[in-house]
């Protein structure tokens, strides 16, 4: 029975895939397991030689068209990335400088700073107050409770607490198919086809003198497009970019402004307040252990 090689790639591969690579098969061990490695390759190298030839003979029938329009595309691509590069950056540098101008004289850039540093300021004021107020409150609440704690108890007659107390046998299938798959996978190039067009391509006269003749224009446009079209966007980016900048140091300026301000005056009723708190709590627990601590 006739089968095409168009459908036996892909039974091979499936053969492949489905052997694996088993470390432990010893294929030059017997002749059988030897035999299906050669097997393996050989096809192989069939497949290799029919997918180069079969290239080769699409690289030869490239036309001078083909060769015009391929050198053209290829020449230009390279030509406009590297004009589109050079003129970006000159670009972006000299749009940057204007943009941070710009932007450190927005005027919103600066209200915004001072409407968030002093929300900022005022609340990390009074917090910070707080746990400043509440320390010297919680020292000074438990010695003043304690103090009146310990007159309660004497004058109620009680006495202190005291204190407390301190290969014979026959390959399987599956090594067949593993030494088969090594074979193959060995020898096997996949770039047979890539590699017999780029030669075919290669000899043919027409075709490289297209190639030829499409540089030579793919160059020279793309160039000119490249360098048009980079420095018009570095243009743009580059001003967005300084802009950015300028207004972060804008907003950053008049932030640390209205922050400081902002928290000086808030720190003072914090204070206060956690003082307070923490002196009423820390009352209670000393003016508790000066009454449990008497007997």
């Amino acid at each position: 029975m006739y089968v095409s090689w168009a459908r036996l790639v892909p039974m091979l591969a499936a053969l492949v895939a489905l052997a694996g690579c088993d470390p432990g098969v010893d294929c030059d061990e017997r002749p059988e397991t030897a035999a299906r490695h050669r097997r393996g390759a050989q096809v192989a190298r069939d497949l290799n030689e029919r997918d180069y030839d079969r290239g080769y003979e699409d690289g030869l029938n490239l036309t001078w068209a083909d060769g015009e329009q391929n050198g053209y595309q290829s020449a230009y691509d390279a030509a406009y990335a590297a004009a589109f590069d050079a003129a970006y950056l000159d670009a972006f540098e000299i749009a940057r400088g204007d943009g941070h101008a710009a932007g450190q004289a927005d005027d919103q850039a600066c209200l915004a700073g001072e409407r968030d540093g002093e929300d900022a300021g005022d609340a990390e004021g009074f917090d910070g107050g707080y746990s400043s107020g509440a320390g010297d409150g919680a020292i000074d609440g438990y010695e003043a409770g304690y103090e009146e704690g310990w007159l309660a108890c004497n004058a109620s007659g009680f006495a202190p607490k005291p204190a407390p107390q301190g290969a014979d046998d026959p390959p399987t299938e599956e090594e067949l198919r593993t030494c088969y798959s090594r074979g193959f996978e060995g020898v096997r190039d996949e770039s047979a086809v890539v590699r017999g067009f780029d030669a075919g391509a290669a000899d043919n006269p027409d075709y490289q003198a297209g190639l030829h003749s499409g540089r030579e224009r793919g160059r020279q446009d793309g160039a000119a497009d490249g360098d048009v079209d980079g420095w018009n966007q570095g243009s743009l980016d580059g001003f967005d970019a300084g802009y950015a900048d300028g207004a972060d140091d804008a907003y950053g300026a008049c932030f640390d402004i209205a922050y400081g301000t902002a928290y000086d005056g808030a720190f003072g009723a914090g204070y206060d307040a956690g003082y307070a708190d923490a002196f009423d709590a820390k009352y209670q627990a000393g003016y508790a252990d000066a009454i449990a601590d008497c007997s």
